[in-house]
């Protein structure tokens, strides 16, 4: 069964990202699985610290109970029902991840993020280990309101090739959420490796973007330098703004972007952000007749 992983903490953002996961759950028939993951500490002590780590997990227990049954509530006024599951452990994200994703069709995943966190610490991981680990789309929110429904996609896109077959699939998302959406060129140098094919990347992705289906796609170019601030002044957070990102495999050119400054965007950027495999293709399609998301 589909399946989307919604990852808490029990924070304010944690639960309104569930909140969201319900909402998509319901568009897509999907089931949602709660997973609260408590990492132990890695330092290790001469005289390691006491720690009740059997009172840690069963109130962990308790609070995951407590938010499926919320969750459970705001689902009565809905047509249908949304089946919740939940995972407790004390294990690094990343082997959960991994292990979740071997026995789940997972669509997406939801995690939240703390406003006033300087770092991107999700209960004492970081949000770039769930990017990493994660083969399916990371839909990342925070405390604020974020309206699904109709919403504007800003992809951010350093224009490489693979971005335009990503277009195909990006469309697919706006369609299925009668979105609009615009893309943003991302071109900053690493200041180490001088990229003589960016004219001719430039020129060659706005050709493709004139083809019929991407014709009245809008595009900015983004030349300043200091991107994060650069997109947070384009596409400012709001509730109905979702920055889109690629999580690329490092590369020596221009690909950099995608695996040091994407992080640096998503620490500044206070809106909803969307962040996609390099190959990922949608497996999956809305319910015939659910219509518009509803909002909670």
């Amino acid at each position: 069964m589909k399946t989307i992983l919604v990852m808490t903490d029990f924070s304010r953002a944690a639960k309104n990202a569930a909140q969201t996961a319900l909402n998509i759950a319901e568009h897509f028939g999907a089931a949602l699985l709660l997973l609260h993951s408590y990492q132990l500490s890695q330092i290790m002590f001469a005289e390691p610290l006491k720690m009740d780590y059997q009172a840690i997990e069963e109130k962990a227990a308790i609070s995951l109970e407590k938010e499926k049954d919320r969750l459970l509530k705001l689902m009565k006024t809905r047509r249908q029902a949304i089946r919740i599951r939940t995972i407790n452990t004390i294990a690094p994200i990343a082997e959960v991840l991994y292990d979740i994703q071997q026995g789940e069709k997972v669509i997406l995943a939801v995690m939240g993020r703390h406003k006033a966190h300087k770092s991107n610490f999700l209960f004492a991981n970081h949000i770039h280990v769930a990017m990493r680990n994660s083969d399916c789309p990371l839909l990342i929110l925070s405390s604020g309101t974020f309206l699904l429904h109709r919403c504007r996609i800003n992809f951010a896109s350093d224009l490489n090739e693979k971005d335009i077959a990503l277009l195909e699939s990006i469309d697919k998302i706006r369609m299925a959420f009668k979105a609009s959406i615009s893309i943003g060129s991302v071109m900053e140098s690493t200041g180490l490796i001088a990229d003589f094919g960016e004219e001719d990347r430039l020129a060659s992705f706005q050709h493709a973007l004139r083809k019929d289906k991407f014709s009245d796609i809008p595009f900015h170019l983004l030349t300043s330098n200091a991107i994060a601030s650069e997109i947070e002044r384009i596409f400012p957070p709001s509730e109905d703004n979702l920055l889109l990102l690629v999580n690329r495999n490092h590369g020596l050119l221009y690909e950099i972007f995608h695996s040091s400054h994407c992080r640096a965007i998503i620490k500044k950027h206070r809106g909803a952000i969307l962040v996609l495999p390099e190959l990922w293709k949608p497996g999956c399609r809305p319910q015939p007749g659910t219509g518009a998301l509803k909002t909670i």
